[in-house]
């Protein structure tokens, strides 16, 4: 009896201890220009939409328009569902960009179409009041199923860039 009470105090002693699995992250790396970390988990969680977070951290000294990050997702034969741009800094003074060094990035993918603005900064009322319109793009459906991620930057000046991270797989679940 006394062997069993110890054996189970020994069990329940070691269950105790036991860290709950955390969620992997995925790190991208583009050279020395951008490095893209996410959580490995996906999953709409029954809802239509879902937010997937990206952190990254850019290289000082580089910025937009002459540079720019890519975050994208797609498809195993490389068709693009969703993609997020980093614009870090200001290069020509325009105030375009303004997305610090390292920051985190928000990527919403739906399991249906939607339409959106196609520039987030257009107003449609405004727009309108002026005899304007804004344009509206349809976004791809991304059905739970198995695609890959990639970083990639392009720079204009000084000279021409285009680096690409390696392709990281990754399962959209429901």
């Amino acid at each position: 009896m006394k062997t069993r009470l110890l054996v189970l105090a020994t069990i329940l002693s070691l269950c105790s201890q036991v860290v709950p699995a955390q969620a992997a992250t995925l790190k991208l790396t583009v050279s020395t220009y951008l490095t893209v970390t996410f959580d490995s988990s996906i999953k709409y969680a029954g809802k239509d939409c879902t937010k997937i977070k990206f952190n990254y951290k850019g290289k000082a000294g580089l910025s937009y328009p002459a540079q720019v990050e890519f975050i994208g997702i797609y498809t195993p034969g490389g068709d693009e569902v969703a993609l997020q741009e980093i614009k870090i800094g200001d290069t020509y003074g325009l105030g375009q960009g303004g997305d610090p060094i390292n920051g985190a990035k928000l990527l919403e993918i739906c399991k249906t179409s939607t339409t959106q603005l196609a520039d987030p900064d257009c107003d449609p009322e405004f727009e309108a009041e002026f005899g304007d319109e804004c344009e509206y793009e349809e976004t791809i459906a991304v059905k739970p199923g198995k695609y890959y991620v990639q970083a990639s930057v392009v720079q204009i000046r000084p000279s021409y860039l285009s680096k690409e991270s390696k392709k990281v797989n990754i399962t959209i679940g429901k």
